[in-house]
């Protein structure tokens, strides 16, 4: 796939997909560091919000700019060309401005055609974040990278195309794109980025297709969603073995709600319909029933705190000694803080 203006093949499936049903939790990027890609969408243009999740196993190339800089805009058709040149691999080139009002970064997309995901950092947090420095007239532009491995990195502006190399150095894609046929593009991209429900059901469907090129690339998909799911599988077992199951019952959830739609190992609905009748299960669930009701209040009306202080405590009493209890716990050792 080649599309005009600098946008890898990887990105222009991002602009195919906004507004769809992605979205992604928000993680730290690189250990310890505290540096995240901003959540909100009104912090991004051209794109849905991309986090670190979304970014797991792939590469990032990140380009911050002064807007008022001439010899910036003169260097868009430069870096364009290197996002060409690198599409189809696992990076996506992402623009930060700094500083400047939403429609102001929206009006300069325009004057130089930039159809990059951006990073609106209208208040320089983001900035900060990534030690750059203060964009302006004498700090015009700078480069950082993402690694495959979630480590943000600075690199030098004068070598672009060096820290495209750099990040892409352990990055890679679940399966191949060009083993991937346009009808399944959509499933494909959702997968390389952690968005399993929303492709499980095209997945599904299209492992009977009467297509061999569809079916195979379906069983690929289908398969590396497996690999994913084989880590939490090997926990559930395991916990089932050794008479864990509370423990048995939560990983095997997991994976039927992080992998729905997908063509999963029997054994997970199975399990997951046996160890519902367990006791210590259903104490669990009834506990976590509980307080879901309490922090839905909480959400809902923050002032309504004391009354759900009692409740809290309540569902400890009532419910010793389960994962319910514990975060109520969390919860009564927040408040006692503030």
């Amino acid at each position: 796939m080649r599309c005009d203006h600098g946008v890898s093949s990887f990105t222009f499936l991002l602009f195919l997909l906004a507004g769809s049903a992605l979205s992604f939790p928000a993680t730290a990027l690189g250990q310890g560091t505290g540096f995240t890609l901003p959540t909100h969408e009104s912090s991004w243009l051209n794109s849905p919000p991309i986090s670190s999740e979304a970014l797991r196993g792939k590469a990032a190339f990140l380009w911050f700019y002064e807007e008022g800089c001439p010899r910036c805009r003169d260097k868009w058709p430069e870096l364009f060309a290197l996002a060409n040149k690198y599409q189809g691999e696992p990076i996506v080139f992402i623009a930060v401005n700094s500083g400047t009002p939403r429609a102001s970064v929206q009006q300069y997309a325009r004057e130089v055609r930039l159809n990059w995901p951006i990073i609106v950092d209208g208040n320089r947090e983001f900035e900060r974040l990534a030690d750059v420095g203060e964009l302006s007239l004498q700090n015009v532009m700078q480069v950082g990278y993402i690694t495959g491995n979630g480590r943000f990195q600075r690199a030098s502006y004068s070598e672009p195309e060096q820290a495209v190399r750099n990040a892409l150095k352990g990055a890679a894609w679940k399966v191949p794109p060009d083993e991937i046929p346009a009808s399944l593009r959509s499933a494909w991209l959702a997968i390389e980025f952690g968005n399993y429900a929303a492709a499980g059901p095209q997945v599904k469907r299209n492992l009977n297709s009467p297509k061999p090129d569809i079916r195979d690339a379906a069983s690929k998909l289908n398969e590396a969603v497996l690999k994913l799911a084989e880590p939490l599988l090997v926990t559930a077992r395991k916990a089932l073995a050794d008479q864990n199951h509370w423990q048995a019952y939560h990983a095997f959830q997991q994976v039927a709600t992080t992998y729905a739609g997908f063509d999963l190992p029997e054994d997970v609905a199975e399990n997951l319909k046996t160890l519902a009748t367990n006791d210590r299960v259903k104490r669990e669930l009834a506990a976590l029933k509980a307080l879901a009701l309490i922090e839905k209040s909480l959400a809902s009306n923050p002032n309504a705190l004391k009354g759900n202080l009692v409740r809290l405590r309540k569902l400890i009493e009532a419910y010793p000694d389960t994962a319910a209890a514990e975060q109520a716990q969390t919860w009564l050792d927040r408040s006692s803080t503030n």
